[in-house]
């Protein structure tokens, strides 16, 4: 077991960090386990989402009579 996991960190110090965006969208993209980081993914939008639908706005509406002023 401590074998693998050394071998597992020689070749995570072999890879170069992503740069850019894109870069992020190739290496998901190649990976084996795309389905479940696009899955996260939408998870994620989906709770914000529906954080956004059931709460509505924290702070209480401005008066249109204040917004002229």
């Amino acid at each position: 077991m401590l074998v693998k996991r050394v071998e597992m960190f020689e070749y995570a110090a072999q890879m170069a960090p992503a740069e850019s965006v894109a870069d992020v969208y190739k290496v998901v993209a190649a990976s084996p386990q795309r389905n479940y980081f696009l899955f996260i993914f939408f998870c994620c939008i989906t709770v914000i989402f529906g954080g956004g639908l059931l709460c509505g706005r924290i702070t209480k509406p401005v008066t249109t009579s204040d917004k002229i002023k």
